[in-house]
């Protein structure tokens, strides 16, 4: 049986692999390869509000500015991805300790002061400024790794841009039936994976009507872009760690009052509160008079958010949510043309874990995003981690064809793609858990709950980001992700 052969096959049709697949399609070296695009079965997609161009789906995502220019590089410029950029972030506890997020102050200035002479207020002084020492010895290490505010985001005094990851998907997914040297393998699940000398044989099953039909391909690279479960992943037993948080996140849309939600230019802000049992988020999307909601909590809780929701008490959630926001007013409703009706956007709920793979390469075989790793979603900056493995991932093929080695060079994909990109997302999800641990301190420090001190551990939380102005603080508000990224070959990208 003749088999059709690619030079690369992408597996998964997220905002990753279709990023990836648009990239090598378009650069410069890479534009002249066979590309084969493959997308998992079809399904209809309940997460939109509305339909068509318009519709707003309840996944987001906080591009940085690397992101950005990587996807006004690579995107439909007939009709750009709409991007809600925003100019700050406002984030506080329950007990309204403010995090100050200006990355140009840099003052530190300790809870301790105020907590009197007393043997105890003495002892968490000191314990407050060992963390607080501990945290600044962090603060070095890392900047010495390359983390740092990223000036180049703030040209334009945005801090990022928030977009519906539909948007990103079908925008990209048109960029793809574009171009001559990709083959769109819609609505196909990858059964397994062979290898027929030297290179990797793929059996895919497609469901045609009420017939499944399978077929044989084979490609010199493979690349699993299928996500957090990922199929190439676990099929092909790359080693790996993981830890499950003792959170799940709750999902959904939310109308607001434009009149009490700052809703335009340098007035866009991003707004979340650390509760005791993990952080809520509200963040702009492409319509003003909406807002994405993710809620990190325990794993109960959220379920039990969820199915409230959906059993039809959609205004009973709302209600939490605004005792959380206060006078970021939220509501149930919104004015129609012919009369006021209620509208509820749809609301899901996903499980968070840390995850990363020991190798992002095999023979013939290369992981990105969260096929690679995965992280909580409090900073919002997952896929930025995924569309940064793209960037290097797109050098690193590039330089294997230019040498006029094979497309997937073993060699170089492990020195050029998961030498650079692993320690890049290991110090990042270092980052991202130091912020996660010490707004959770309380959870920790059993002694500091027992005398009712609970606030004064976040407190501390609050103070230690606060005086690490150039990595905790910044990778919160997402620009101390990757500033030392090259991007120079991204360049040659013919649109």
């Amino acid at each position: 049986m003749t088999r059709q052969h690619f030079n690369v096959c992408i597996v998964g049709g997220g905002m990753i692999g279709n990023a990836l697949a648009s990239a090598l399609a378009k650069a410069k070296y890479t534009n002249g390869l066979k590309i084969a695009m493959i997308n998992p079965a079809i399904q209809t997609n309940n997460n939109f509000f509305g339909s068509g161009a318009g519709s707003i789906g309840i996944r987001t995502s906080a591009l940085t500015g690397t992101s950005i220019r990587l996807l006004e590089k690579i995107q439909d410029n007939s009709n750009p991805i709409p991007m809600a950029k925003y100019y700050g972030m406002k984030v506080w506890d329950q007990d309204g300790n403010f995090l100050n997020l200006d990355p140009n102050e840099n003052e530190f200035k300790g809870p301790f002061d105020s907590l009197g002479s007393s043997m105890l207020a003495r002892s968490l002084s000191t314990i407050g400024g060992q963390l607080i020492n501990t945290a600044k010895n962090v603060n070095e290490t890392l900047i010495n790794r390359g983390v740092g505010l990223n000036d180049e985001i703030s040209k334009d005094g945005t801090i990022g841009a928030i977009v519906d990851n539909n948007d990103i998907v079908l925008n990209l997914s048109e960029v793809l039936k574009k171009q001559d040297n990709v083959s769109l393998y819609d609505g196909s699940e990858l059964k397994s994976i062979g290898n027929d000398q030297n290179v990797k044989k793929l059996l895919l099953q497609t469901i045609v009507g009420n017939e499944k039909k399978t077929e044989e391909i084979t490609c010199d690279l493979l690349i699993a872009a299928d996500g957090a479960a990922s199929f190439v992943r676990q099929f092909c037993n790359f080693p790996f760690y993981s830890s499950k948080y003792k959170q799940r996140a709750f999902v959904t849309n939310v109308f607001v009052d434009t009149d009490s939600v700052p809703c335009t230019g340098k007035n866009m802000f991003c707004y979340q509160q650390f509760q005791g049992d993990g952080p809520i988020a509200m963040l702009p999307t492409k319509q003003s008079n909406v807002r994405n909601i993710i809620w990190s909590t325990e794993p109960s809780k959220a379920i039990n958010l969820e199915s409230t929701y959906k059993s039809g008490k959609q205004s009973q959630v709302l209600e939490e949510m605004n005792t959380i926001f206060g006078k970021l007013k939220i509501v149930p409703s919104i004015l129609t043309e012919k009369s006021e009706t209620v509208n509820y956007f749809p609301a899901g709920s996903f499980p968070l874990q840390r995850l990363h793979c020991r190798e992002y390469v095999q023979p013939g075989i290369a992981l990105v995003g969260d096929a690679a790793h995965c992280c909580h979603p409090m900073a919002g900056q997952g896929v930025n981690m995924g569309f940064v493995d793209v960037i290097q991932l797109v050098k690193a093929i590039q330089k294997s064809v230019r040498s006029g080695s094979a497309v997937g060079d073993y060699s170089v994909l492990k020195s050029e793609y998961e030498k650079v990109q692993y320690s890049r997302n290991e110090m990042y999800l270092d980052g991202l858990d130091a912020i996660k641990g010490v707004f959770e301190a309380e959870n920790h420090v059993e002694l500091l709950k027992g005398l009712g001190l609970a606030g004064f551990a976040r407190k501390v939380g609050m103070d230690i980001i606060n005086a690490n102005p150039l990595n905790l603080k910044s990778t919160l508000i997402g620009t101390a992700m990757a500033v030392d990224v090259d991007m120079s070959h991204i360049n040659a990208i013919q649109n």
